[in-house]
C-alpha cells in the first residue's frame, strides 16, 4: 500500500487550500492509499490520529510585535523535529505540501530532503513571489516589485496590513528563506511566467509601448521553451530540467484563481491578435487549447 503524507497550515475549512488538502486526502484514502497528515495544533482542528505529531499553535500575527517570536517567524526547530519523527514513524512514499509560510516554515523540508522522499508542492497562491501573497494591494493595485526577488519592496510600500514594520518582517522571511544557503532558489513554475506575460501584454495594451511588447515576445518564447508540451498541448507546470522531478504535472482546473494553463492559453492568444505577422504564437495557442 502507498503511503502519502500530506502537510498543511490548518486542518479545518478555513479557505479554498484548506479545502483541497482536506478533500485530497479523502480522496486518496478512498483509493486505498494509506494517508498520515502533519499540521499546526490548532483550537478548530478535527480529530487525527496523527495529532501526537502536531508542532504548537502559532499566530504570525504575534511575531511583528515582539522580537523575542522573531526568529519562530522564518523556522521552527519544534516543527522540524515532529516531521523528522512522523517520517521514521509513517515512512511515506511522497509528501504533498500544500502551504508552510510561517506556521509550520520551510524547516520541516530539511528532514523530508535528507531521507530523499519526493515532494510534491501544491501552489496555492504567491507566497513564493509576493510576500504579501497577492501580487496586488489597494494603494499599488497590481504590483510585480517583488517578483524578481526584490522582496525589500513589500516593506518600502507597507504592502502588508499598511505597516512597514510588519512589512519588513514579512520581507525579511522572504529573503531570508531565498538566500539562506547562498544562492537563489532555481525551481521555475509556469504559474510565475505565465501571471506574469498577462500582466505584461496587459501593460502593453495600455501604453502601447514598443518595449513591453518586445518583453512580451522573449517571455512567452521562454514560457514555451520551458513548459510547452507540443506533442498533447498545453503546459507543463514545471519546467523539464527540474531537479528530483518524479512527475511532471499539468494543471488545467480553474479555482478561485485560474490555473497556469488558462492564463497562459490567454495570453498567448492576446499575443497572436498583437502581431499579425507572426504566426508561431496563433499556432501556439490552437495546440495549448
Amino acid at each position: 500500500m502507498s503511503r502519502l503524507l500530506n502537510v498543511h497550515r490548518y486542518r479545518f475549512r478555513k479557505g479554498g487550500a484548506e479545502a483541497v488538502f482536506l478533500d485530497h486526502m479523502e480522496l486518496f484514502g478512498s483509493r486505498g492509499w494509506s494517508c498520515a497528515e502533519f499540521v499546526m495544533d490548532h483550537p478548530r482542528n478535527g480529530p487525527s490520529a496523527w495529532s501526537r505529531y502536531f508542532p504548537p499553535y502559532f499566530d504570525p500575527a504575534t511575531a511583528p510585535r515582539s522580537v523575542g517570536t522573531l526568529h519562530r517567524f522564518v523556522s521552527s526547530a519544534t516543527a522540524r523535529n515532529a516531521m523528522a519523527r512522523l517520517l521514521d514513524d509513517f515512512q511515506p512514499d511522497i509528501v504533498h505540501i500544500h502551504g508552510l509560510y510561517q506556521q509550520l516554515t520551510p524547516s520541516v523540508l530539511q528532514p523530508i530532503a535528507s531521507r530523499k522522499i519526493p515532494i510534491v508542492y501544491t501552489v496555492h497562491d504567491y507566497k513564493l513571489l509576493c510576500p504579501a501573497y497577492l501580487l496586488y494591494t489597494d494603494k499599488l493595485g497590481v504590483c510585480e516589485r517583488c517578483a524578481d526577488g526584490a522582496a525589500w519592496n513589500a516593506a518600502v510600500f507597507a504592502c502588508l496590513h499598511g505597516s512597514r514594520a510588519v512589512s519588513a518582517v514579512y520581507a525579511a522571511e522572504a529573503l531570508y528563506h531565498r538566500w539562506r544557503d547562498g544562492e537563489r532558489d532555481s525551481v521555475q513554475l509556469l504559474e510565475a511566467y505565465a501571471f506574469q506575460l498577462d500582466g505584461v501584454i496587459q501593460l502593453y495594451e495600455a501604453t502601447l509601448e514598443p518595449k513591453h511588447l518586445d518583453f512580451a515576445i522573449a517571455l512567452a518564447e521562454a514560457m514555451i521553451a520551458k513548459f510547452h508540451d507540443p506533442e498533447n498541448g498545453g503546459f507543463w507546470q514545471s519546467a523539464a530540467a527540474s531537479k528530483d522531478l518524479i512527475v511532471r504535472m499539468k494543471d488545467d482546473y480553474d479555482g478561485a484563481e485560474p490555473s497556469g494553463n488558462s492564463v497562459a492559453t490567454l495570453a498567448l492568444l492576446k499575443r497572436s491578435c498583437n502581431s499579425a505577422t507572426d504566426a508561431t504564437f496563433s499556432s501556439l495557442f490552437t495546440t495549448a487549447s
